[in-house]
């Protein structure tokens, strides 16, 4: 059904004049395909229809598992580039794409997030003049029509190992909107109630013969520490049927970082140009990058495109990492990825990229668990030293 575009102009009350442009156009609107891993970005996209109102680009960032709607930005439009900056770093690390979606569907899902945030006692991001004009336009839509944009903001499930690593996501985050779409009615799905889980880090997946039914071993974080939780689930098509706990058994933090020790290949190089020009646009895999600022320097986060890592046997958390660029204010560049294919293909990123010339292999690393973020966390600010260190002869 075609939309109607609608007009709204947001009036000026006694307060202070408001930032909105007063006359736009609804022009487009998607969501990520990510709702599954508890996170959503929207983005609603308004022209105007005067010279004087400008375009409004509209992003919500909304988090499940109790901090709601916790970020919004906005734009005008005019720089591209900056659009693009803001836009990845808002969606470059959830593995997902993008899916149209129609007005009254995006006013509905931001109006959603507003209301979550007041219901739990959230604050709204700031600022609160470009999106609360939302909360007067008809989001009205019928359950059949949430059940369609809630499956828009998830992947297709086709493996029953993502339908377990999915549902027990939702289910140990106590987001239990979207566990209940992946369940048949009457599964009872707060097992864990005085739980607080942090983070979800392993699941190890046994299917049993005819896979109509799984054993699950999930190693978590949770407030009260580590945890090893075993559960029992049964499928009736692409849905869970049946889900129990098996046993619940907390672990110390020594057991639970023996259990996800791995390796780690870094590469060190020297950077003769100017390190603020590492940016972005400096490569191909940047482009999309989550980029904070630390330790002297900045860390690209490197993700896949894709969370099919959910869809293995054993679940890892750390498996939607390509790898880490960690470009420090002296020149020293450190590139660490867990596997030795992503090492190379992040070598191999450097190496075609304009920053080619300026760039000089300094040493290169094989770890037997995790050692950049330990760097990165410490009062070193050479690597090298830092591993002289820490070295064991």
């Amino acid at each position: 059904m075609t939309d109607i575009k609608r007009t709204f102009k947001v009036l000026e009350g006694g307060m202070a004049r408001t930032a909105t442009p007063l006359y736009q156009t609804f022009h487009s609107a998607w969501i990520t395909n990510t709702r599954l891993m508890g996170v959503i970005c929207l983005c609603i996209r308004w022209t105007g229809d005067s010279p004087r109102s400008g375009d409004l680009y509209q992003f919500f960032y909304f988090e499940a598992e109790g901090q709601g709607f916790d970020r919004f930005e906005w734009h005008d439009g005019v720089d591209k580039t900056s659009l693009r900056e803001l836009e990845a770093s808002l969606i470059g690390g959830l593995g997902g794409r993008k899916v149209a979606i129609r007005q009254q569907e995006a006013v509905h899902l931001a109006q959603y997030f507003i209301r979550y945030n007041k219901k739990y006692a959230l604050a709204l991001p700031e600022p609160e003049d470009k999106y609360l004009f939302l909360l007067e336009m008809d989001g009205t839509l019928t359950e059949e029509q949430q059940a369609a944009l809630f499956d828009k903001s998830c992947v297709r499930l086709t493996s029953k190992n993502a339908l377990a690593n999915y549902f027990l996501m939702r289910v140990f985050g106590h987001d239990f909107p979207a566990a209940a779409r992946l369940a048949t009615d009457g599964v009872e799905l707060d097992l864990f109630p005085d739980l607080s889980v942090l983070t979800y880090y392993r699941n190890e997946i046994t299917m049993a013969e005819g896979r109509s039914s799984c054993r699950c071993e999930s190693l978590i974080e949770t407030t009260q520490g580590f945890r090893v939780i075993v559960t029992a689930l049964t499928f009736t098509g692409m849905k869970i049927s049946g889900f129990r706990c098996i046993s619940n058994m907390r672990i110390s933090d020594m057991e639970a970082y023996m259990n996800l020790a791995h390796s780690e290949f870094v590469t060190v190089y020297r950077y003769e140009g100017n390190p603020e020009e590492f940016v972005r646009s400096s490569t191909e895999l940047t482009k999309n990058a989550m980029i904070l600022p630390e330790h002297n320097g900045r860390t690209f986060m490197i993700y896949n495109p894709t969370n099919d890592h959910v869809k293995e046997p054993v679940y890892l958390l750390y498996n939607d990492l390509t790898g880490v660029y960690h470009m420090d204010d002296s020149g020293q560049l450190l590139v660490s990825s867990a596997t030795l294919r992503n090492i190379r293909k992040l070598e191999l990123d450097l190496h075609f990229s304009p920053l080619r010339e300026k760039l000089t292999p300094v040493s290169s690393f094989e770890f037997n668990e995790p050692v950049l973020m330990q760097y990165l966390d410490s009062d070193f600010t050479d690597f090298l030293e830092f591993i002289d260190s820490i070295k064991v002869e």
